[in-house]
């Protein structure tokens, strides 16, 4: 979009649909999450590579949107007044708009604060969730390294490793 072509009077309606936009964005993220969590939880690696696919297409579109609401907050901090232009908060903005837009624009961002808390919350257990399960697997791994290792002894990190297979073989010819 360009600020410049854009009548000053539809830059808070533009600002709603952007506000808007970022609002369905972070549900969908939250909702991803929540299936990330549980692809997981279930050591379902298809659907944890399909989540990210997912999540990393919305991302990107949060991306542009926040781009394209970076510029238009600017715009309409400098027609109000604004002394912070390119970090005034849309909160700021919203009050100062008049009629209903104003309202709804205040309202969505309260949802918007309270989606973004409730990802950084979801993706901390995810975090955690994940850390578990490769520590499991790393586990795992050590046990199943310890079984191989039919000389029975220890690496230079004082761990049971695989290694190389030491294989053995004596010729006599007859």
């Amino acid at each position: 979009m360009q600020i410049a072509t854009t009548p000053t009077d539809a830059m808070p309606a533009r600002l709603d649909s952007l506000v808007r936009e970022l609002v369905t964005c972070y549900e969908r993220l939250v909702s991803l999450s929540s299936s990330r969590l549980d692809a997981i939880r279930s050591s379902n690696a298809k659907a944890l590579a399909l989540c990210v696919r997912e999540e990393n297409a919305t991302v990107q579109r949060v991306a542009e949107l926040e781009r394209e609401r970076a510029d238009v907050v600017g715009h309409l901090a400098r027609t109000m007044g604004s002394s912070a232009e390119g970090a005034t908060r849309i909160t700021w903005i919203a009050r100062r708009l008049k009629g209903p837009e104003g309202e709804r624009i205040g309202t969505m961002c309260e949802t918007l604060r309270t989606l973004a808390n409730t990802l950084t919350a979801a993706n901390e257990i995810a975090r955690q969730a994940a850390e578990h399960l490769e520590a499991h697997m790393t586990g795992l791994l050590q046990a199943v390294a310890a079984h191989l290792n039919h000389a029975k002894t220890y690496s230079r990190t004082g761990g049971v490793d695989a290694g190389a297979r030491v294989v053995s073989s004596l010729d006599i010819p007859a």
